[in-house]
């Protein structure tokens, strides 16, 4: 296999055109660098910051992680991972696997998509296959629609899609944002016991809910409206077939001592739990940040022993410096994103204890605030409430599992996994 290597700058413009396969890769160097089956078939080319690669046939890229990647053309195959610079796709004629990229762009899939972990706005035309989307940073837009099915987990901003085949989602709802989904065949849709959100479907054979304390089946009569919780997303659904909510009921076991209280008691534990977390997130990053100095010590003392040129060993310690300012940024980006589910949590739950002092006496249950016209509701069990999450952050606290687990089991109990 031929390769070919062009020295460049940590955040270069790469623009492809391949008539074969493309596996393309973000990596800690300061190079391009480009195999193919044949040097006949590859040709790059540097102008200043930009390079532009054509080949003729199957290819393997390693660009710099900060690279701004645009994909004029690829006639077989991609897969695309592990960049911290923008991504556009013009037409991807095989399918398309992304995982750990940024924000993306991406106008045509004539076969299947599989994205994982995008860390900024995903925005797609078209895919003639099914999509499979879990984990997006930002907001999810699909402008043009899927011609497949379309299986989606997990956003950080707002939703919209429209898919000729069906529809499968996992949410958990932010307030104020809103998700908008159309399907050809039926939607399923899963989501907390706790949601608060606006949900409007506005076609469908038939409607559907169920939950671990209610159950409601309608036909006819759409558009509907109704409100669960105190209504602070909004969630709206069109079909040709069925929609079904789900809720999700996680089985977790409350320890008395946890649950029991007033709701004066209840902010207090929380604040203080918060408090806690802060604490230990703090320490695991000073902790990495002494381990990452430690390593880079080492390196210089390395290249020091090896042998290598002085540009060889600056260039070498820079990406290890560049690696480890990318840590440093995931462990901030992983605080972030716990301090966010920690505030959706209390938010929630101090909600539910302000409802439920206005509106019901203190031994009364509480059930979705889900309400569909002329249809009766069947009381169940207590609903699933943000306690069990809590019940994680307690853990957290007595120092049973590490911030990385907790994010992880946070993320399983909002009904989503955290793997790739």
């Amino acid at each position: 296999m031929e390769k070919q290597i062009i020295s460049t700058v940590e955040a270069p413009r790469i623009n492809l055109e391949v008539h074969g396969d493309l596996s393309l890769k973000g990596f800690d160097g300061l190079e391009v660098v480009a195999r193919s089956v044949s040097s006949n078939d590859l040709i790059l080319e540097k102008s200043g910051d930009d390079i532009s690669i054509t080949c003729q046939s199957d290819r393997t890229v390693h660009v710099p992680r900060g690279s701004i990647v645009i994909l004029d053309a690829c006639h077989g195959n991609a897969s695309i991972k592990a960049l911290e610079g923008s991504l556009t796709a013009q037409d991807v004629r095989g399918n398309l696997i992304l995982r750990n990229v940024a924000s993306t762009h991406i106008e045509r899939v004539r076969g299947n998509l599989l994205a994982r972990h995008i860390d900024g706005d995903f925005n797609l035309q078209v895919v003639e296959g099914n999509a499979n989307v879990r984990d997006v940073q930002g907001d999810f837009v699909v402008t043009g629609g899927i011609q497949g099915n379309l299986s989606f987990d997990e956003v950080e901003g707002s939703a919209a899609a429209r898919a000729d085949g069906n529809i499968t989602l996992r949410l958990d709802p932010l307030p104020g944002q809103s998700y908008e989904f159309t399907s050809g065949g039926n939607i399923l849709c899963r989501l907390p016991e706790d949601v608060s959100a606006v949900v409007q479907i506005i076609k469908a054979a038939r409607a559907r809910l169920h939950s671990a304390n209610i159950r409601v089946s309608a036909q006819d009569n759409f558009p509907y409206r109704h409100i669960l919780g105190d209504g602070d997303a909004t969630l709206t659904f069109t079909a040709v077939g069925n929609v079904d909510l789900v809720g999700q009921a996680p089985d977790w076991e409350m320890p008395e001592d946890f649950t029991s209280g007033s709701a004066e008691n209840f902010r207090g534990s929380t604040q203080d739990i918060g408090a806690q977390i802060e604490n230990q997130i703090s320490a695991q990053m000073e902790m990495i940040e002494s381990q990452l100095n430690a390593q880079l010590e080492n390196l210089s003392q390395a290249f020091s022993s090896a042998g290598l040129s002085a540009d060889q060993s600056q260039r070498m310690h820079e990406a290890g410096a560049r690696a480890a300012a990318r840590a440093r940024e995931k462990m901030q980006r992983a605080q972030e994103k716990i301090h966010r589910k920690i505030e959706v949590a209390q938010r929630r739950e101090e909600q539910r204890h302000r409802s439920a002092e206005k509106h019901a006496e203190p031994s009364e249950k509480r059930t979705w605030g889900f309400e569909w016209p002329g249809v009766k509701l069947e009381p169940g069990k207590e609903p699933v409430t943000d306690e069990e999450r809590l019940m994680i952050l307690k853990m957290l606290e007595q120092k049973k599992i590490t911030p990385e687990e907790a994010d992880q089991l946070l993320s399983a109990l909002d009904g989503s996994s955290s793997g790739g």
